[in-house]
């Protein structure tokens, strides 16, 4: 019990994980965001095409998401996530 932490090699395999999965996570966030802002603007029953617009980016973003994750890993993301 006397490793010591490469806290060098512990942030490049951070950035590295985060730099091949930002295609899936940057879109993903981007979308919830804005579902949070269309939501923010008025989100009343009476604005069924703000609710619309935010349910079809709502479902876009799952979309995404479950493809992300349907996605076989790319054998070097596969080496990396069992170290």
């Amino acid at each position: 019990m006397d490793r010591k932490l490469d806290v060098g090699g512990t942030l490049s395999q951070i950035f590295s994980t985060y730099g091949a999965q930002a295609g899936v996570l940057l879109p993903v966030a981007f979308g919830l965001f804005l579902v949070v802002a269309v939501m923010a603007v008025k989100p009343s029953g009476d604005d069924t095409g703000t609710l619309l617009i935010g349910a079809a980016i709502l479902l876009a973003a799952v979309a995404v998401g479950a493809r992300a994750l349907s996605r076989p890993l790319e054998p070097e993301q596969a080496a990396a996530a069992t170290d």
